[in-house]
Order: C-alpha cells, then sequence, then structure tokens
C-alpha cells in the first residue's frame, strides 16, 4: 500500500478491507492514543451523510461509534 494522505486529524496505518459500497482503512489519532477505522466511500455525498447519521444514531458496545464526518 502507498502511503495515502491524512484523513482530518488520522493518519492512515493501514487498509483492511474493500467492498462494493468502499474502503475500511485503519488509522491512528493524530496524536496518536486512538485507532479507528474509516469507511471511505466512493458515492454521492447524500448516500454517506445518511448512512453516517444512521450509525451515529445506534449506541451499542458491539457497534461502532461515529465520532465526527468531514460534513460536520
Amino acid at each position: 500500500m502507498s502511503d495515502p494522505a491524512p484523513i482530518a486529524p488520522y493518519r492512515i496505518t493501514g487498509k483492511p478491507g474493500e467492498a462494493g459500497m468502499g474502503a475500511v482503512y485503519r488509522a491512528a489519532g493524530a496524536k496518536g492514543n486512538a485507532e479507528v477505522a474509516i469507511k471511505v466511500i466512493p458515492d454521492t455525498v447524500a448516500r454517506f451523510t445518511r448512512e453516517a447519521h444512521a450509525l451515529a444514531a445506534l449506541k451499542h458496545p458491539n457497534i461502532a461509534a461515529v465520532h465526527g464526518t468531514l460534513l460536520d
């Protein structure tokens, strides 16, 4: 994998998967204190916004949390 550009305050450290809905990247927080997964959806902004808001509304320990979007 080539070194991709940082996304928001995160530094990309890996790419565990890719499928029809987009690619998932492993990333570290800018201060190195958090490991997160970033999903990049190569589709319309409206579709991304709907998915981000739907995921953000879910609260469960076994479901990923949305900490922010580039649209906030």
